[in-house]
């Protein structure tokens, strides 16, 4: 089930809302970190700065990227929740 479809029904999507965290967060990371590496440094730059490319549309991306796979809960905790609640795994 979707995590909207979820919601819908009434439920709280626990094991579904952290399957989206975890996809959304490693994504962003991968997109940084490809943006990061076809325009180098320059990607990082805030507008404005001397060197910065493409407008830094890509600035908050590579700075914030990291903090996505930590905040609202590390991805390592977030799989184990999946493991658990939606998979019905052993501890």
């Amino acid at each position: 089930m979707r995590t909207a479809q979820v919601v819908e029904q009434g439920e709280v999507p626990l094991w579904q809302a952290a399957m989206l965290k975890v996809y959304a967060s490693e994504l962003m990371e991968r997109l940084s970190e490809t943006a990061f590496d076809l325009l180098g440094p320059g990607a990082t730059l805030a507008e404005g700065a001397q060197g910065a490319l493409c407008d830094s549309v890509f600035e908050y991306g590579v700075r914030d990227a990291l903090l996505y796979t930590i905040g609202g809960g590390t991805n390592e905790i977030q799989r184990t929740l999946i493991a658990l609640r939606g998979l019905d795994l052993p501890r």
